[in-house]
């Protein structure tokens, strides 16, 4: 692990991501449609920009978290972890506080928010860092609340090759997402 509150440290990561994206967001000319992507935890500060701003018109999810706190609890070495123990890595926060914060960025959670964009949602079978799983109920959810909703799944490749084949083929979905 990369420090004692590594976890707490990504969320802040995560929102920071988002300010600077949503910073950068506001300056662009009002009429620009807009294209969001996030690849791995970066799904998460792309999708609360894509349900902050109407301007939002695509959002394209690659091997993405379906929800923050569900991951942090069914991930393989923090599966068994006790409430008490997790919040003191947590940096002291009580659970409820972070899972209040990663609500706001949860694709999941969100998706009923999702209605005015296109979104793409790509998704790797063998994933051990995001079980498919809960890829499964974001893909759902998104299917039944999304504008336009289109999922590619690879059955053979994990979290890591998954996303770079999809980050490799990315420019022929744009003309789906209306991009071109």
């Amino acid at each position: 692990m990369p420090g004692k509150h590594w976890r707490l440290r990504r969320l802040q990561t995560v929102e920071g991501a988002y300010a600077d994206a949503a910073k950068r967001l506001a300056e662009l000319p009002p009429d620009k449609k807009v294209l969001v992507a996030g690849v791995s935890l970066g799904s998460l500060p792309a999708t609360r920009l894509a349900v902050s701003s109407k301007r939002v018109k695509g959002l394209v999810l690659n091997v993405p978290y379906a929800d923050p706190i569900t991951n942090l609890f069914d991930f393989g070495p923090t599966r068994k972890v006790p409430k008490g123990y997790v919040e003191k890595f947590l940096a002291g926060k009580k659970l409820e506080e972070v899972e209040k914060a990663a609500s706001l960025f949860s694709p999941l959670q969100n998706a009923h928010r999702l209605k005015h964009v296109k979104v793409l949602l790509f998704v790797a079978r063998r994933d051990r860092i995001f079980l498919y799983r809960h890829s499964k109920k974001l893909r759902d959810a998104l299917q039944h609340h999304a504008k336009q909703f289109m999922c590619l799944e690879s059955k053979l490749l994990g979290h890591w090759f998954g996303a770079s084949k999809y980050n490799l083929q990315s420019s022929k979905w744009l003309k789906w997402l209306g991009f071109e």
